[in-house]
């Protein structure tokens, strides 16, 4: 983007400007951004945490705001007119005066040309009652129909502009049609750009709305509000706006759930609720604690809500696995079969046999003339069969070992076996009534560790069924008793996990609530600054317009500025009567207002964005001494040096007046004739 200067950039790009040199925490910056880009942008961050570090200008297409002035006005079958009246101009500035007795059909012309432009009127706008909208349509003529045509205000080459909104035969007033046309092609008021510009820089004042300073002060600073450009950032502020509500709402409707929950608790005799209700009493909860009271019981083995620990773990209590006990007792039994045979044998006589033998054969070996014990040599047969019967008794040696190793073991693997039985689960589960009482098959079993051999081999298998079936027992007790416990505590236990799971959103999304509210106020306060900076010269505007129009008044206007808090809005006239401060309405007369009202509206008129180069304004001349009506006349014909004003009044002092100056200005008369014929003369033709 080009270097401009303030006044140059637009609401949008001197937002995004002030945003890049702000002093803001850069979640706050981001959220801003976010609100820029849209509901979703900014709900994405809301529900995960991700912001964008930057939005592409998202800068809807202008409309061709090409400027226009009125060319012909033309209303038929609507209100006070029956047969076509048209109404014709010059497109060109200047000021035209429309005059006209009462019921003339003054009225019903501006009021066609509001209906024609706008799709509603003013006038019955501020009427509650149906009656005013019943007789919108003309008795006089069937056929209703409003029409306009626009001449280009820069060259009379291009193609102007033609409005019309015509009702079928009995259409309602919210039912004629309109159609736009610029040139042969068809067109529209959004393409146009006028849609906007007829709330922003609206160039009708009717009769009804000039005392809306006084009786709405929140209209009257919209319709100023309106007109500064200041629409770009409000929705902006809005989805700031709806977002934080949103979680405002949610965090409301969530603390009238502790409350319940607290309730809810208390109905149920579970022994988990006093720890329950005493966690959450806290100011600020320890949730996860919370959780694990609520699934796993309390932590001090003397607290009744223990009970739950230890049925979830008495639900894990080891099997008692009956074909492994007895396959151990059987190993150990085998084990000892063996070593009782190997004993038979007579090892301890062997073992001296084999070492008495095996030292003869190396005293043989050294000396081989003589046996050492009977004196004689030893044939190499008797040699053979010593050296073979030296060899079975190593052989039956080591047999020895590993039978007694083997015998070891089992008896290890026996004792292992004993010790796993889950004694104390079993005692206890016996206590709770959740199985069988063991204490004479768990007595046995030690005994036996004690006594080992064939009474181990016995107690492993005679005791192991018994073991087993208490084990299975005391597992599927433990499952039901908890089962009837989560069943009597399931509404209990459901709420408080919905409370649980609803409150971390709540914490989790709290930090973003402050950042949303943070990037309103921010967005809010850069709005105010930058209604005030461009306010500002149409304030002086109204001050100067006052001054003429204000006269000889007492009252002397010395600053106006628009005030917002909240949803309340209103225009703050600082005025002083002589050297005394006072509010604006309640010392100003009933003529004074309407002059007030005027420095008001006119100023809107006159923006360069605005694409009409026209004014119409309907009796403003309504409880206006002569003096104030002289004054009018002056500033109408000063404003219609650029535009093209049309002024419509009955008042013979306005038409004298803006006689009596020297610029020049066109006076029309409405005469209304039979069956609500009303037809147009020039006053200048007819003089």
């Amino acid at each position: 983007m080009n270097a401009k200067t303030k006044a140059e950039l637009g609401v949008r790009d001197e937002v995004r400007k002030n945003l890049e040199g702000a002093d803001l925490p850069e979640d706050v910056r981001r959220a801003v951004l976010a609100s820029e880009a849209g509901e979703v942008a900014l709900a994405r961050w809301i529900a995960k945490g991700e912001l964008p570090e930057s939005v592409e200008a998202n800068v809807p297409e202008e409309a061709p705001n090409e400027a226009v002035f009125l060319e012909e006005v033309s209303v038929r079958g609507f209100r006070g007119i029956g047969p076509e009246c048209v109404l014709k101009f010059a497109p060109e500035p200047g000021l035209v005066l429309v005059t006209g007795r009462n019921g003339a059909g003054k009225s019903s012309l501006v009021d066609g040309l509001e209906m024609l432009l706008t799709g509603t009127s003013s006038r019955w706008n501020r009427r509650k009652t149906k009656v005013w909208r019943a007789g919108w349509k003309n008795f006089d003529e069937t056929r209703a129909e409003l029409r306009a045509s626009f001449q280009n205000a820069s060259s009379k080459r291009k193609a102007g502009v033609v409005v019309t909104r015509r009702w079928d035969d009995g259409a309602g007033l919210e039912e004629g049609a309109l159609e736009v046309k610029k040139g042969r092609a068809s067109s529209s008021l959004d393409a146009l750009g006028w849609t906007l510009a007829l709330e922003q820089q609206r160039p009708l004042l009717s009769y009804a709305e000039l005392p809306l300073v006084a009786e709405s002060p929140a209209k009257s600073f919209d319709a100023l509000d309106g007109v500064l450009g200041l629409g770009e950032v409000d929705p902006w502020v809005t989805t700031l706006r709806e977002a934080r509500l949103e979680l405002d709402r949610h965090k409301k409707a969530h603390a009238k759930e502790l409350p319940k929950l607290r309730t809810l608790l208390g109905r149920s005799e579970d022994e988990r609720v006093p720890k329950l209700l005493a966690l959450l009493e806290k100011k600020l909860p320890d949730l996860d604690e919370v959780e694990r009271v609520l699934i796993e019981g309390g932590d001090d083995e003397d607290d009744q809500s223990s009970r739950i620990a230890k049925l979830r773990k008495w639900t894990a209590t080891p099997s008692v696995d009956g074909e492994r006990w007895h396959a151990v007792a059987d190993e150990l039994e085998a084990a000892m079969q063996r070593e009782d045979a190997l004993q038979k044998e007579t090892v301890g006589r062997f073992a001296k046999t084999a070492k008495l033998m095996a030292e003869a054969l190396v005293v043989s070996e050294e000396k081989p003339e003589a046996c050492p014990v009977c004196e004689r040599p030893w044939s190499a047969d008797e040699r053979g069969a010593l050296k073979k019967r030296l060899k079975e008794m190593e052989q039956l040696s080591t047999r020895v070992r590993e039978t007694e190793a083997r015998q070891r073991r089992a008896l290890s693997e026996a004792h292992r076996a004993a010790a796993s039985v889950p004694v104390a689960s079993l005692r206890a589960g016996a206590e709770a009534g959740l199985c069988p009482d063991l204490s004479e098959v768990f007595a046995r079993l030690e005994e036996s560790r004690d006594l080992g051999g064939t009474a181990l081999i016995q107690a492993l298998r005679e005791t192991c069924a018994a073991l087993a079936a208490g084990a299975e027992a005391l597992r599927e007790g433990a499952k039901g008793a908890l089962s009837e416990i989560e069943v009597s505590f399931r509404d209990q236990r459901n709420g408080t996990l919905r409370y649980l799971e609803a409150e971390r959103q709540v914490r989790e999304r709290e930090p973003r609530r402050k950042v949303l509210k943070a990037a309103e106020d921010w967005l809010k306060s850069q709005r105010a600054q930058l209604r005030d900076e461009r306010f500002f010269p149409i304030a002086n505007r109204v001050k100067e317009l006052w001054a003429e129009l204000g006269g000889e008044s007492d009252v002397s206007l010395e600053g106006v500025s628009l005030k917002q808090s909240g949803t309340r809005r209103s225009i703050d006239m600082e005025t002083k009567v002589g050297e005394h401060e006072a509010e604006a309405l309640s010392v100003i007369s009933q003529g004074e207002l309407s002059a007030l009202s005027l420095s008001l509206f006119l100023p809107r008129t006159e923006l360069p964005g605005s694409p009409f180069r026209f004014v119409i304004i309907d009796d403003p001349v309504q409880a206006l001494d002569r003096d104030k009506v002289e004054a009018l006349a002056r500033v109408l014909a000063k404003v219609a040096e650029e535009r093209q004003v049309v002024v419509f009044s009955h008042d013979e002092r306005l038409r004298e007046a803006i006689e009596d100056l020297e610029s020049s200005s066109t006076v029309l008369e409405l005469i209304r004739g039979e069956h609500s014929q009303v037809s147009i003369r020039d006053a200048a033709e007819s003089a």
